[in-house]
């Protein structure tokens, strides 16, 4: 982690080398929860771990970026992983959509340190992904 500097929430935004270059984190969770995700890939649990996926929830059409996207080899679903530390007005509105149904899939929230998934959120829907009704 070669660079620091503080934000608004208090947040220290940290830079490292990953696979796809030099990136910078918003946090300190967020850089650590990328380690964490890594090696689950590395792992051979998870695949295409892709930051900062833009979606829109609801019919309001709320833009939300979660902080990264991964395909699940063992359901071969797409999840969402969210790095919460503060948790602002907008976070919670989103939280509410996607814990509501409006999210696409599964949506895992890490918080602490070291981090550690305090929550898995997944949208309540009318049809059932196994049999359709």
């Amino acid at each position: 982690m070669a660079w620091k500097k503080k934000t608004k929430f208090g947040n220290i935004k940290t830079k490292l080398i990953t696979k796809f270059g030099l990136v910078s984190f918003s946090s300190r969770l967020e850089a650590n929860t990328y380690l964490e995700l890594e090696k689950r890939e590395k792992l051979g649990y998870i695949t295409n771990l892709k930051l900062q996926d833009r979606l829109y929830l609801g019919p309001e059409r709320f833009q939300y970026t979660p902080d990264f996207k991964c395909l699940d080899l063992m359901t071969n679903e797409e999840f969402w992983v969210e790095a919460k530390g503060m948790e602002c007005p907008t976070w919670r509105r989103n939280y509410r959509l996607w814990k509501n149904g409006k999210g696409p899939g599964r949506l895992e929230i890490y918080k602490g340190n070291p981090p550690k998934i305090v929550e898995v959120l997944i949208p309540k829907s009318d049809v059932c992904k196994l049999c359709g009704k």
